[in-house]
């Protein structure tokens, strides 16, 4: 049952539900449609009728400059987890996007926007919300990367929201991140991960690393890391089902390799050469292991602070000095190049017509015989640096 309101506008009344409860609603006639529609503004008495008003008006407006009411009226922070649902399930985002997609909303958006309706929100809004971040991320010296990819989010969201009827005009529709004089990330500006790349600097951290008095466990992940240029989430959730210490290799599904999760068909599994040193150390150190979690007690902020501490790189940091050292020694090794960029589980082709002409597969033969050389090159390098394989086998046993 829906009642006029004495002395109020006759597009406003009080819906009364069977339960008891009342809202506000503001009536709609749709002329192309010809609906009629009611749109909840809420729950009386706990909105005021002066407030009830002030959203009835704030509609009206928004209509007249879309066209439209939105399907629902809700706030940011209400309809967030029905988005980053329909990014796992109709774009098939990861878990890992999905979880950084909710720690920069939860720290960079919500606080100024997730309490505000989002019809409401204008271009002014998100220029202000950007331009603030701007300025924390500045104080914090921080990379401004991170206002981009919070950019990034939001057209991802309003696109979405409009789709879903919560709103009619996308702010973002015509907004150019650049010419609003915002930084966008490139390979000039992109703040990149510190690697070594002097042979004494690499040196040092093999010998530091074996010699400190730090638990075997951290030895052998930074080891392992340095040896294999696996990237963090591959190595830090590593488990044993997925070394063939027989056929001396990694093998890891392509589901939890880094890349879109649409893209999964097109991808292969993950087959990865070890190293004659690698692999005892690790048929060594499986022995006192009984946890199928290869580094189990090893997680990012502990192995990190250690070789930032020590030497001002991070484990990531670890693949741009296999890559960089790796090319620069080509002339030794004689390994081209795109197969370097397979042992890191990057894209070989630049472009359309080299990934037409060029087919290089993991389980191929002739690629992990390739792969192999690489393998044993980076490992005797390594070794001629500081005999870590010796250090190690010894403290393990």
């Amino acid at each position: 049952m829906r009642l006029t309101i004495p002395n109020f506008t006759k597009r406003v009344k009080l819906e009364i539900m069977p339960s008891g409860q009342k809202f506000f609603v503001l009536y709609n006639y749709n002329r192309t449609t010809k609906q009629n529609r009611y749109i909840r503004m809420g729950e009386f008495p706990f909105m005021p009728i002066d407030v009830a008003y002030n959203k009835a008006v704030s509609l009206s407006q928004y209509s007249s400059r879309s066209g439209k009411f939105p399907k629902k009226i809700k706030k940011v922070d209400e309809i967030w987890n029905e988005f980053l649902t329909y990014q796992k399930e109709v774009e098939l985002k990861k878990y890992r996007t999905l979880r950084t997609y909710n720690f920069k909303y939860t720290k960079w958006i919500k606080p100024i926007l997730g309490y505000k309706e989002i019809y409401k929100i204008s271009e002014q809004d998100l220029k202000n919300l950007l331009t603030y971040n701007e300025k924390k991320l500045g104080e914090l010296k921080q990379d401004q990367t991170t206002n981009y990819r919070v950019y990034i989010i939001l057209k991802y969201l309003f696109a979405w929201a409009v789709k879903q009827d919560y709103i009619t005009l996308n702010p973002l529709k015509n907004f150019n991140y650049q010419s609003e004089g915002f930084l966008k990330p490139d390979h000039r500006n992109v703040k990149h991960h510190a690697k070594l790349t002097n042979e004494d600097e690499i040196k040092n951290l093999i010998e530091k690393t074996c010699t400190d008095d730090i638990e075997l466990e951290l030895k052998v992940c930074i080891l392992f890391g340095l040896e294999t240029s696996l990237r963090n989430f591959n190595i830090l959730n590593l488990s044993w089902d997925e070394i063939n210490l027989q056929n001396k290799t990694i093998e890891i599904k392509k589901e939890k390799m880094k890349g879109l999760k649409k893209t999964e068909r097109v991808r292969e599994d993950f087959i990865l050469p070890l190293s004659n040193s690698m692999v005892e150390i690790l048929q060594n150190f499986k022995k006192y292991r009984s946890d199928n979690h290869v580094f189990k007690h090893i997680y990012d902020r502990k192995i990190n602070t250690y070789l930032k501490k020590n030497f001002g790189v991070t484990l990531h940091g670890m693949r741009g000095t296999f890559k960089t050292k790796m090319t620069k020694l080509m002339a030794k090794h004689r390994v081209n190049k795109e197969f370097i960029e397979m042992y890191m589980y990057h894209s070989v082709s630049n472009n359309e017509i080299e990934t037409a002409y060029l087919e290089l597969s993991y389980n191929d033969h002739e690629t992990q015989e390739i792969l192999k050389i690489l393998a044993s090159y980076w490992d005797n390098y390594l070794l001629d640096l500081y005999d870590f394989k010796s250090k190690i086998l010894k403290e393990i046993k």
